[in-house]
């Protein structure tokens, strides 16, 4: 595929003559389209000698022909005949153009998903003497870009592993003309600052992007993905991550009388999450340890919780956490307690997944 300007078109000759004296068309692609390879299937008995893209509804196609008498032009149809347009500035040769009447529907509809015009050239006595077609993409709208993500929050295909998260990205078109046209960056950092894009690792039009190990700690961060075609445009999408939703701080009882009398007093903020629990657990009594704080949320009981909601994803509170009637009237008479509590999201509570995810406090009272 050789590309050379003309004007405002650009000639791409893709068709050989079978021999020094065979006679050949070649087309010219307006200056504004895009050429690629194609190998798909065109009307039987023409061969296929250039494939483009174009953002115009209306493209004009060039026609150049080094023999003949006259060209045949034939659009989305081989068995209707039209007139080709009149010859481009400066040609020489047997020429033409073609320019559909009516505007192209874009690819993006179903039902117009590609168009073909079909050119004879022939001596004049009407034979035969080259048939050639071109493949066109009418694409007059940007790639689609999204990333896996609820409410805009990204969704972590790694979930059991939230300090080392990935996210699905795609990045879609619906050309019938070329393949791997869209390229496509992200952007990752706190959600208070505009990081650059850059390579979104996989490289593809559609993978994964995973920014590698987080810390343990409450931050929102952003993850930008960008498509772009190969005219240049572009779409973003954007979801917001926090490896630790929740912030749990605690006001410590003096004792573990007055635990069982009143609870422990939480504050609670959280975001990119609606549904949240905050639980205690024991994992000490009377200098025993059962198990280690994290041990605890995922091996015993609950002794006490409360949940909350937001349609937001940005739930918080000031409450007191109760004991339960069980627990309370269990740990009367202990002498000291090791507790951990943990806040979250509602089903990791409940599951006892005591992950990175969740926000811990560990307090030890004595009676």
């Amino acid at each position: 595929m050789i590309p050379r300007f003309l004007g405002l078109l650009v000639a791409v000759s893709l068709a050989l003559p079978a021999s020094a004296g065979a006679a050949g068309i070649t087309f010219l692609a307006p200056s504004t389209a895009r050429s690629y390879p194609d190998q798909s299937l065109g009307p039987a008995g023409y061969t296929e000698a250039l494939a483009f893209r174009t953002a115009d509804p209306t493209p004009t196609i060039g026609i150049q022909a080094d023999g003949g008498a006259q060209l045949q032009c034939h659009f989305d149809n081989v068995f209707v005949t039209q007139t080709c347009g009149g010859p481009g500035p400066g040609c020489a040769a047997i020429c033409g153009s073609f320019e559909p009447s009516a505007p192209l529907g874009p690819d993006s509809d179903e039902f117009s998903r590609g168009h073909f015009l079909a050119v004879d050239l022939v001596d004049a006595d009407g034979n035969s003497l080259a048939s050639e077609w071109v493949n066109i993409d009418v694409d007059t709208t940007p790639p689609v870009t999204a990333v896996d993500s609820a409410r805009g929050v990204l969704t972590n295909e790694q979930d059991n592993a939230p300090l080392r998260p990935a996210f699905g990205y795609q990045v879609t078109d619906t050309n019938s003309v070329g393949t791997n046209v869209d390229t496509v960056a992200c952007a990752w950092g706190p959600a208070s600052t505009s990081p650059a894009f850059g390579a979104c690792r996989s490289g593809v039009a559609s993978g994964t992007f995973s920014p590698g190990h987080l810390p343990a700690r409450h931050r929102l961060y952003r993850l930008q993905v960008r498509g772009t075609d190969d005219f240049g445009r572009s779409t973003i999408a954007t979801g917001t991550y926090d490896p630790v939703p929740c912030v749990l701080s605690i006001r410590r009882p003096r004792s573990v009388g007055m635990l069982l009398g009143s609870g422990v007093q939480t504050r609670l903020s959280c975001e990119t999450i609606r549904h949240v629990s905050v639980a205690v657990y024991a994992f000490m009594v009377n200098g025993r340890r059962s198990t280690s704080p994290r041990g605890a949320v995922g091996d015993n009981p609950i002794l006490g919780q409360y949940r909350l909601s937001s349609a937001t994803g940005t739930p918080s509170a000031s409450r007191r956490l109760r004991l339960s009637g069980a627990a309370r009237a269990a740990l009367r008479h202990v002498r000291s307690l090791g507790l951990v509590l943990a806040a979250g999201d509602s089903d990791k509570i409940a599951a006892g997944i005591a992950d990175d995810s969740l926000s811990y406090q560990v307090l030890t009272l004595r009676g």
